[in-house]
């Protein structure tokens, strides 16, 4: 790629998902690059490009407030009213938040933008449902380009499948279902034993990265159920039925997860992207998910299963389904895809077409 001398401001932070890290890493070769959200409030330096992901990430997740979003806007019409705004379209709102201000935080960002990226076509459908109202404060028509999520090639490791398993205390002949990333909520814990339960298969086994004991969990100050729970979780591990893991895993371990799997299962009600399907593919497996948003339509695009989370018959046989591609190798094609058009390199490229293209309008 041609070398350019544009300042770049990635406006977000490093996350447990490496995705901002590696955006970063992938971009830094080709311009100037400064990231971090105190970065943007500091305002040391102009930049040709600010580029924001989370809204919500600028207040900490969750301190939005209404002086706050009036600083915001005073930012953006003074110190960076000469670059060009750039947000991508990671959410259509926080997940699971309360504050009624997320919504104005997200409509003043998408005012200010001149371009929104999207990781597909349902993410530009939903914005023009959503937000095609919001006021413009750029003289120019908002510029929507899809450019799909990375792959997670860095995080590749040539474990072989049984000693993954073997770590783990999983036998080779277990059929194994694989739940990664954070639970957020009761009912997508729920949505896991549904779905595993409903399917008919011999010999699965669930292995479930980040349980939060939310199952229940209004009940859980009682010290006899956290105690029958726990049992529970004892028994399923010693027949290999389930095997849950507390807390987030490091980086280190991620390929014994994905590479242990048989499938991997997203665990979503409605969810618009989720660095869950790139990464699974990345290793190879093949994805179950939700029929909803980018998810949904990356996951039928590439004849992955999906499945209508109100149905527990539909939950079923979407893991079975799965199970069924995994024989007939539609893993290997889901590595294709990820390993050549979804490489890091690639998405940085369509990354700076767009920063170039945008700066260079008058």
């Amino acid at each position: 790629m041609k070398e350019t001398s544009l300042s770049v401001l990635l406006a977000t932070n490093r996350q447990p998902n490496s995705y901002t890290a590696d955006l970063a890493r992938s971009l830094a070769p080709h311009c100037q690059l400064t990231m971090g959200t105190d970065n943007f409030w500091l305002c040391l330096r102009r930049h040709d490009i600010v580029h924001f992901h989370w809204p919500e990430e600028l207040f900490s997740w969750r301190n939005v407030t209404r002086q706050g979003l009036i600083d915001l806007r005073a930012l953006l019409e003074g110190f960076y009213s000469d670059c060009k705004i750039v947000v991508t379209m990671h959410n259509v709102q926080p997940h699971y938040g309360d504050n009624p201000l997320f919504d104005d935080l997200y409509k003043l960002l998408f005012g200010f933008a001149h371009a929104v990226i999207h990781f597909g076509n349902a993410s530009i459908q939903l914005y023009q449902e959503l937000y095609s109202d919001v006021p413009r404060f750029q003289p120019k028509p908002l510029d929507h380009r899809m450019i799909p999520h990375q792959s997670y090639q860095q995080l590749l490791a040539r474990i072989p499948k049984e000693s993954a398993r073997k770590s783990m205390g999983i036998s080779e002949d277990r059929k194994l279902m694989v739940v990664f990333g954070s639970i957020r909520h009761e009912e997508e814990e729920t949505l896991i034993l549904d779905a595993f339960r409903a399917a008919k298969v011999p010999q699965k086994s669930l292995l479930v990265s980040n349980w939060k004991y939310f199952y229940k969990a209004r009940r859980r100050h009682n010290p006899l159920l956290k105690i029958f729970y726990k049992l529970r979780e004892v028994q399923w591990r010693r027949s290999q039925y389930a095997v849950f893991h507390h807390g987030l895993v490091s980086e280190d371990d991620i390929a014994n997860y994905l590479q242990a799997a048989d499938i991997v299962f997203i665990p979503r009600k409605k969810v618009l992207n989720s660095g869950i399907l790139p990464l699974a593919f990345t290793f190879g497996k093949v994805v179950v998910g939700p029929d909803t948003g980018n998810v949904g339509e990356w996951l039928r695009n590439t004849g992955n299963p999906v499945f209508d989370p109100h149905s527990i018959c539909s939950l079923g046989q979407a893991v079975e389904s799965a199970y069924a591609l995994a024989d007939g190798g539609l893993g290997k094609k889901n590595a294709r895809l990820a390993l050549s058009d979804w490489l890091p390199e690639n998405i940085a490229k369509q990354h700076m077409l767009l920063y170039e293209e945008l700066v260079s309008r008058a």
